[in-house]
């Protein structure tokens, strides 16, 4: 069984898939996760969608 959450937002910062840009990236994923373990609010609770969807087969 797969498990998802899904999101119409974007995963990160940069709009890249250049693997030198990560470092420079804000993981928005991690960081609401973190955030969230906290107790904290989410920062960024809405961001920007890039790139292409991802689609699963059955």
């Amino acid at each position: 069984m797969r498990r998802a959450l899904p999101s119409p937002h974007g995963i990160d910062s940069i709009a890249s898939a250049d693997n030198d840009d990560i470092p420079k990236a804000t993981q928005y994923v991690s960081q609401a996760l973190a955030e969230i373990k906290a107790g904290k609010a989410v920062g960024v609770p809405a961001s920007e969608p890039y790139g292409c969807s991802v689609k699963y087969g059955s």
